[in-house]
């Protein structure tokens, strides 16, 4: 895909869960979350051409203790496509992950650009391989927030304010293309992957950490390289 060289307003926000209350449950979603992220692929004219993929799992029906990922066929961002892909609480589903696109990857592909506004939401705790799952997680969702610069003046606060309303621990900002970040001078970061592919495995490299989640997010050297934009106050 051609990113036409275009810069981005760039945020990892990091989330602990409420159990029953997280993201991706119908009436968290429904209720509160969505107003609020659905503010930012409004950013963009393509919105009512937003296209959504998720990634989650249900208990196999051919093999016992084995699970098959979910076909949801075309997802909008409307209600009948959140409907379907969000999780009651009963439910035997392990959601992996949320995109948004506007406007949607065909066409973005079409238009030979990347997308206006990209959002992407991972539970972490079914992120990862069975070998690390079982290692301590230092938040349980981790939120990616890309907006092209040319589309909006200023979002910084916008994305504060989200982060203030879903009491958020960490908010971070960086500037960057849509195929890779900035390089570090310092050799910590390490964002090669484009956007659409980023996680929290492998970007920070310092004595060989593997994942984010293998030291405390406090003590993370985010600055100089991103900018931290907000921290949730402790009581």
């Amino acid at each position: 895909m051609n990113s036409n060289g275009r810069l981005y307003d760039y945020f990892w926000i990091f989330l602990d869960d409420i159990i029953g209350k997280q993201i991706w449950t119908k009436a968290e979603w429904e209720n509160y979350y969505e107003p609020l992220f659905k503010q930012l692929p409004m950013l963009s004219p393509y919105f009512k051409n937003t296209g959504l993929r998720v990634l989650a799992y249900e208990p196999s029906l051919k093999k016992e203790n084995a699970f098959s990922d979910i076909k949801y066929g075309q997802l909008n961002w409307d209600e009948k496509s959140h409907r379907k892909w969000t999780i009651s609480n009963n439910d035997i589903v392990l959601f992996t992950r949320f995109e948004s696109w506007t406007p949607k990857w065909t066409i973005c592909e079409k238009i030979e650009s990347s997308p206006d506004v990209f959002l992407s939401i991972s539970n972490e705790r079914n992120c990862y391989s069975q070998k690390l799952v079982n290692m301590p997680f230092e938040f349980d969702t981790f939120i990616t927030v890309a907006i092209a610069q040319e589309i909006v003046e200023n979002c910084v606060d916008q994305v504060i304010d989200i982060s203030k309303n879903i009491k958020a621990n960490k908010t971070l900002y960086l500037e960057r293309t849509w195929s890779k970040g900035p390089p570090d001078p310092n050799k910590i970061w390490s964002l090669k992957n484009s956007i659409q592919d980023v996680n929290t495995y492998g970007v920070y490299t310092k004595e060989n950490i593997r994942r984010l989640h293998d030291c405390k997010l406090s003590e993370i050297e985010f600055e100089p390289y991103w900018k931290v934009i907000y921290v949730k106050k402790m009581a």
